[in-house]
């Protein structure tokens, strides 16, 4: 599954691009950013090498980082954490090329992925072992933590995951939306029976899919208004790849299932059509995640949730453990990344692709930046 044959064609084509394989660059002597100046406003940029702030801290030489669903919401201005002046990126693999003096797990030539968040450590969720509800923790691609597009990071050593020698690194980037996946699975009770609906079909959906069927899920529908995404689906492990066009959601999830109900909803996109269909859905006594990022409140149907006694829960990000099942998965090569990343582009197409990817194209799943 590690090899990897990136998508050739018109889509990116179309607005000056190509796809390429991912091929790295040695001799670096400029060090740039793409920078997200203002909402709509991103352009490559010199900056200065960043510098180990501290004896733990590593510096990475950023050999790919993916392009997430949260950057698409930065780069409208609508991220709660991810504010311009930015360097957005967060899904991010690399080699290290520096060390702090007290680094002891990492050294200069290791392949490593990041997990992206450092916590406070101090506070009663990081005591409870519940990381990533820590309202202090630093996020990587932040104003506080500059991110992955770019050729540098500076990261601590705590957040450097070693890799598998053959795992390509912009298969080994997809471990951070992997992670959240992995942690969706692990909030929910999912015996091997129960049907289980993924709405939304994106990277995110996607790699739940696969993190569900990690698990021992067998009946997963996943939904989106993208027949490619719902192809892609069935390739990752769906069973059901349900294309919704016009019909309400719950109507196209039993038409094309067979499925009068669902033991589990995920709401794996911010559409308030898909919390509704995910309610509408959901058996008494059944589970309703919500997974995805909204940029606007959404109202709700609260009948559905009182009537038959769903049990509705969110799921944010992923701890370490998480991280790590997800580094686990990738090095062990139980991940089908050829069908999740769809092209390879540079650090000079940044700019010109978030443009694209704005739109939500047909056709393209998840992009990486290669260096």
């Amino acid at each position: 599954m590690r090899s990897c044959v990136l998508a050739r064609g018109s889509r990116l084509g179309s607005i000056g691009l190509t796809a390429r394989p991912p091929a790295l660059q040695q001799g670096v002597i400029a060090t740039k950013a793409a920078v997200l100046a203002a909402p709509y406003d991103m352009n490559i940029k010199d900056m200065d090498t960043p510098s180990l702030g501290g004896d733990k801290d590593v510096l990475v030489k950023v050999r790919a980082t993916g392009i997430c669903g949260s950057e698409i919401h930065a780069y409208r201005g609508k991220h709660p954490r991810r504010r311009p002046p930015v360097v957005l990126g967060h899904e991010v693999a690399g080699e290290v090329v520096a060390t702090g003096r007290r680094v002891r797990h990492v050294k200069v030539g290791d392949r490593v992925v990041i997990e992206p968040q450092v916590s406070c450590g101090v506070c009663a969720e990081c005591l409870a072992g519940n990381h990533n509800l820590c309202s202090e923790k630093k996020l990587l691609g932040s104003s506080e933590w500059s991110g992955g597009f770019g050729e540098y990071v500076v990261v601590p050593e705590e957040t450097c995951y070693e890799i598998a020698p053959d795992l390509p690194m912009h298969h080994a980037a997809l471990a951070e939306p992997l992670a959240v996946g992995v942690h969706a699975a692990r909030r929910l009770n999912t015996p091997p029976d129960h049907r289980i609906v993924v709405m939304g079909a994106g990277p995110i959906g996607l790699l739940t899919v696969v993190a569900l069927r990690s698990v021992g899920a067998r009946h997963i529908a996943v939904v989106d208004a993208k027949k490619f995404n719902t192809e892609v689906g069935l390739r990752v492990g769906a069973s059901f790849g349900v294309h919704v066009t016009s019909a309400p959601i719950e109507e196209a999830v039993k038409s094309q299932t067979g499925w009068s109900t669902v033991d589990i909803a995920v709401v794996a996109a911010g559409n308030p059509s898909c919390v509704a269909g995910a309610l509408s859905l959901t058996r008494a006594h059944g589970q309703v995640l919500l997974l995805a990022l909204f940029e606007e409140p959404v109202s709700v149907d609260l009948m559905h949730i009182q009537s038959r006694e769903l049990y509705v829960s969110g799921s944010k990000m992923y701890t370490s453990e998480d991280f790590r099942t997800a580094v686990e998965m990738l090095n062990a090569g139980q991940v089908p990344c050829d069908e999740i990343v769809s092209y390879a582009v540079s650090l000079q197409d940044v700019p010109a692709v978030m443009r694209y990817l704005n739109k939500s194209p047909e056709g393209v799943i998840k992009v990486s930046v290669v260096n």
